[in-house]
């Protein structure tokens, strides 16, 4: 069984041991060489028969594999973004056609791609119409906040009706959870003289301010430095913090409500091995009312005494420069929202947005996955998109960025002109569009310049086959590093 998140497989140790006892064997990247050198003994010997974990668990040496279980089948975190770049869903596929196994995929928000296959016939789809005993789907609320900014002439964290919802959910011993795709303290700090921002010099990505360290930090390169107020290019002594992560929210929510047992998940609070498994306990076991997360929170946890779910911005995601951002957004929504409502009494959701009409939003409100998916698709089909096309991400990165340019601007050219001779025997050439070379909307991470290339294609051909050789056959310049990525989650 396969799940989106390590913190998942805790929730589930205890239902799979209830049924399988020593049968059940756990992999994840969290236990030690050794203890993971044993568990995968176990399986190949046979004395284990049942696997939970995580995208890698999908390549333990059961035999013979009799079914193949993927819960949250949507979710990104099932593609590895790192060399061996897979996605575990198609491994999973390919094991299961290939050892006459099962394949079974569940999720409230399937991915497009899977809904495709459904729609083609290569998937058959089973519906589940109702939520189990039948329980009611959770109410939710929309609350804009360009309305309530305007009304208190502030930044607003926590909206009137949000506040209300919490403080009478305290007063019921009722458990709420708070989402923020999003961490740390203040997420811009800006100087009000020069209007400088701080940023990270290796990264060119804002810092975070992380109050807890009382440290700004980089959270892709992991760059820290100490919280000076002083600003780093005109030093002014005072800087202006703005925005906000959990570590904010969980601040303000202990302010408004001093009493409340706060917890917060994040991966800054989940470090510690067995960390996450101790917030969630805690929170399970009712010694924390209020828990307030990133994403973590919204996969896949059963807690039924959970009767709010407040998000406090919704529009993390959609701003982002990517195709898949009103999808993401979309099943995030709905995930957290049906974590609301799974006891016996009723659940509601407060969704707190700039972009009240927003369908992502409008759709997660009315639970209408039929209706998104109708608008989405459309979306996807007119500006070829998957699961409309297939794309390859070619990502060249450089310290000097004129090396990567000019060898982005190369491959570029060399697919071309391959294509054009027709050395892969391409009969149809309308149907490959080759974009770029361009500067990723990150353009500098780690202290290298990344420019990419994508092949967009409506064809079945076998295009990797082709395409690795013809690079592979390139003058790369000393320094420069590139990277195919075949059916790329996420291009930032």
């Amino acid at each position: 069984c396969l799940v989106p998140e390590i913190a998942l497989t805790e929730q589930l140790r205890f239902f799979f041991l209830s049924h399988f006892g020593d049968q059940l064997e756990i992999l994840h990247s969290r236990l030690s060489d050794g203890e993971r050198f044993l568990a995968w003994k176990r399986l190949e010997s046979g004395r284990r028969r049942v696997v939970l974990g995580p995208r890698s668990a999908v390549f333990a040496p059961v035999s013979p594999l009799g079914i193949v279980i993927m819960d949250e089948e949507h979710e990104g975190t099932y593609k590895q973004e790192t060399t061996p770049r897979y996605h575990a869903r198609e491994v999973a596929g390919w094991r299961a056609r290939n050892e006459g196994a099962l394949f079974l995929m569940g999720t409230a928000t399937p991915s497009l791609e899977t809904m495709r296959g459904c729609e083609t016939g290569q998937i058959e789809l089973l519906r589940l119409e109702s939520r189990i005993d039948d329980k009611a789907m959770p109410s939710v609320q929309i609350v804009d906040l360009k309305q309530t900014m305007g009304e208190l002439r502030r930044q607003v964290i926590l909206t009137p009706k949000l506040y209300t919802e919490i403080e009478l959910n305290l007063l019921r011993q009722e458990g709420t959870l708070l989402l923020l795709n999003r961490r740390g303290f203040s997420t811009r700090i800006q100087c009000p003289k020069c209007g400088n921002t701080e940023s990270c010099k290796s990264c060119q990505v804002s810092l975070i301010y992380h109050q807890e360290e009382d440290r700004l930090l980089c959270h892709y390169c992991n760059f820290q430095k100490k919280a000076d107020e002083i600003c780093s290019n005109c030093w002014t002594p005072v800087l202006r913090f703005s925005g906000f992560g959990t570590e904010k929210i969980e601040s303000e929510v202990a302010k408004r409500f001093p009493s409340a047992r706060i917890a917060r998940l994040d991966a800054d609070t989940v470090r510690k091995k067995g960390s996450h498994e101790v917030i969630l306990r805690d929170f399970r076991d009712r010694k924390v009312d209020i828990l307030i997360g990133t994403q973590m929170i919204a996969k896949g946890f059963d807690f039924p005494h959970v009767t709010l779910v407040g998000v406090v911005l919704a529009d993390v995601g959609l701003s982002l420069p990517d195709f898949r951002s009103s999808e993401r957004t979309f099943q995030l929504l709905t995930q957290v929202a049906w974590r609301a409502g799974r006891g016996d009494r009723p659940g509601r959701v407060i969704i707190q947005t700039f972009s009240p009409n927003h369908p992502s939003v409008v759709c997660a409100k009315d639970h209408d996955y039929l209706g998104f998916y109708e608008h989405e698709k459309t979306e996807r089909m007119e500006f070829g998109y998957p699961p409309y096309t297939r794309l390859i991400n070619m990502i060249i990165r450089s310290r000097v960025e004129k090396n990567a340019y000019l060898f982005a601007k190369a491959a570029r050219d060399s697919m071309r002109e391959a294509m054009l001779r027709q050395d892969a025997g391409f009969s149809e050439l309308a149907k490959f569009e080759i974009i770029g070379p361009s500067p990723l909307p990150f353009h500098k991470l780690r202290g290298h310049f990344r420019w990419h290339v994508m092949v967009k294609t409506r064809s079945d051909q076998p295009l990797m086959s082709w395409l690795a050789p013809l690079i592979a056959k390139l003058k790369k310049p000393s320094g420069v590093a590139y990277v195919l990525d075949v059916d790329p989650l996420n291009i930032l």
